[in-house]
């Protein structure tokens, strides 16, 4: 086993509309940069989750940076959806 393999990844997620049923969620992940820096970095994410009523299925896109949420870049990635024709490709 490569001490690589022992790095955690850790997840934190929250649900940005609390008590609200939500289908989007926002955090971090702590990973290890294995390709580059070989250091633990941040990534921020978020999920969007879609029903396909018609596979009887749930699609999950995870979007992910290492620019925290007020940087610009979160304008271009907040805009990524789901295409219409997203559930026909199960």
């Amino acid at each position: 086993m490569d001490v690589h393999d022992l790095y955690p990844i850790m997840i934190l997620l929250d649900n940005p509309k609390k008590g609200e049923e939500s289908l989007d969620f926002v955090g971090k992940i702590r990973v290890f940069d294995g390709f580059h820096t070989g250091k633990m970095m941040e990534l921020f994410v978020k999920v969007k989750q879609q029903y396909c009523e018609n596979h009887q299925s749930v699609q999950v896109l995870f979007i992910l940076s290492p620019n925290s949420f007020e940087k610009p870049i979160w304008n271009e990635l907040d805009a990524v959806t789901f295409k219409e024709s997203a559930c026909d490709l199960n």
